[in-house]
């Protein structure tokens, strides 16, 4: 049975049943049309895009001219939660289950009509699935057996109770006929066309090349089936779910990089960076021109600002876009690429860069490979092999450079080609005393140190000093983590000092760092 077909018998089942429900003429097949739309839609966004191919599916076998904001904004993004049209039986499939089943005064029966209804959602779900050529996600395929397998356990249930309105009421069935998500009854949409209740023409372009599998029948061995089946989709789809929003990949990373103290601005070049390659990753999977922009980067702030810990998220999240084949860093510096002796520091170079191969190069005071202009001094030549193997291996790596802000100035100005490789220049201030109180605490939570009561105070006033004597040396979460271990080191002699180099230290006492230790 192809789809047409399908979709005639279903316009004969609406037109049978639709003023028993209390529907007007045509309405309850065009409620019908827009469930399935819901689905389809539901089933083409859960791999984070809708192509091109699954809109005109959606819109040729309507007869509609919907785009992906009509569609977002009538039946939302979700497919995965409880409240999500996949997670519930939908009402169409409600509705005329329990006006069929009326019409045998109780008892088992076999309800054919409501089974049509069900095989609708089955062919255009496949439809839509194998609209890709085979390239649909396994979560797409799950999500629309689970949505299938709550359909027809639903119908099995109806088809076996004696006392369905009892059942139905006593909550063993899903959803309860009470729910009030399924009442009361919805009007028409404003989107989709009210297709001819007399028998609509639905002959979408794929219609053809997808047939039904059958109708499964009430058997105990096929009911046993469907329940250990729907158990598995379940737990499987929320387990996929949690890990594609918020509890692993990119949403999971950005959440640990929102929860970084400070550095407020670069969170937020962060986010705007994520946002501008996913969205380029959607274009480029729907067709669209994509205008290609270099992934390197630029990081520009003084030492101990988080250069290196953010570079290290750079590459997850590098990964988790697929733009990166493994996302580990590699770190060096001017030591780690430059040589002493002519054509040795182009084979260093190379070594480097083949090491950070599906990864992130992280060069670390970069500048200094553009400090000097004589003839001995091989920075020159680090500059011009790296960049030599960033365009041949363009997309095979990304370099991130990092250093104090004028100085980088200076590097990229020392080749022609550097500043054009690069295009984002992420900015790190310097924290606040705060930030750096924070800090402390956070080393001090992490090594199971606690402080005592009134120290905040003094830890502010001290971390000022080591500013004013740093100066442009000031090492930022560097110098904070420096004056921590200073601090348990003179806990340390404070304790052996009162306890004796054998006496007991009471627990409580190893973890306090007191106002005389700092």
């Amino acid at each position: 049975m192809t789809f047409s077909e399908a979709m005639r018998k279903c316009s004969q089942v609406c037109a049978k049943y639709e003023s028993q429900l209390g529907y007007s003429d045509g309405e309850m097949l065009y409620e019908l049309s827009n469930e399935l739309i819901n689905m389809a839609f539901l089933l083409g966004i859960s791999d984070g895009y809708i192509s091109a191919t699954e809109l005109n599916i959606i819109n040729r076998t309507f007869n509609v001219m919907l785009d992906y904001n009509l569609l977002a904004k009538s039946y939302g993004l979700d497919s995965t939660s409880e409240s999500s049209f996949l997670q519930r039986v939908p009402r169409s499939i409600l509705e005329i289950s329990r006006a069929e089943k009326s019409t045998y005064m109780n008892g088992k029966c076999f309800l054919s009509d409501t089974r049509m209804i069900y095989n609708a959602f089955k062919i255009f779900g496949n439809i839509m699935i194998t609209s890709g050529g085979g390239s649909a996600l396994k979560f797409t395929g799950m999500l629309h057996k689970h949505f299938l397998n709550l359909c027809l356990e639903y119908i099995f249930a109806v088809e076996d109770r004696d006392d369905l309105e009892a059942y139905l009421d006593g909550g063993n069935a899903a959803p309860r006929r009470n729910d009030e998500r399924f009442m009361p009854k919805p009007k028409p949409g404003p989107y989709a066309v009210m297709p001819d209740s007399r028998g609509a023409s639905f002959s979408g372009p794929y219609d053809e090349d997808v047939k039904d599998t059958g109708i499964e029948e009430n058997t105990p061995q096929t009911r046993e089936r469907i329940r250990l089946k729907n158990d598995y989709d379940r737990s499987a789809i929320h387990e996929v779910d949690r890990e594609k929003s918020g509890e692993s990949g990119i949403s999971r990373i950005l959440e640990e990089v929102d929860q970084l103290i400070g550095l407020g601005g670069v969170k937020k070049e962060v986010h705007d960076m994520v946002n501008l390659l996913i969205i380029q990753n959607m274009r480029t999977r729907s067709g669209l021109k994509t205008p290609a922009i270099s992934r390197h980067l630029v990081f520009t702030g003084n030492p101990g600002t988080g250069k290196t810990t953010v570079a290290r998220y750079i590459a997850r999240i590098y990964k988790e876009l697929g733009i990166l084949e493994k996302g580990h860093m590699i770190e060096t510096d001017r030591a780690g690429l430059v040589s002493g002796y002519m054509g040795q520091t182009a084979e260093k170079v190379s070594q480097v860069c083949e090491k950070a191969m599906g990864g992130v190069l992280f060069i670390d005071e970069a500048y200094t490979l553009a400090k000097d202009s004589h003839e001995a001094d091989f920075g020159q030549e680090a500059i011009e092999t790296l960049l030599k193997i960033m365009e041949d291996k363009r997309d095979s790596f990304v370099v991130i450079v990092a250093g104090y802000t004028n100085e980088m100035e200076h590097f990229l100005d020392s080749n022609p080609g550097l500043r054009s490789r690069f295009s984002k220049y992420i900015e790190f201030e310097d924290y606040s005393t705060e930030d750096l109180l924070k800090i402390f605490k956070q080393y001090c939570g992490e090594k199971d140190y606690t402080l005592a009561e009134g120290t905040d105070e003094k830890i502010c006033r001290r971390i000022d000093q080591l500013r004013e004597e740093g100066g442009e040396a000031f090492g930022n979460a560097r110098s904070i983590r420096n004056y921590f271990e200073e601090a348990i080191s003179n806990q340390a002699n404070r304790l052996i000092r009162t306890s004796g180099m054998g006496g007991a230290v009471d627990r409580t006492e190893l973890m306090t760092i007191r106002e005389e230790d700092l």
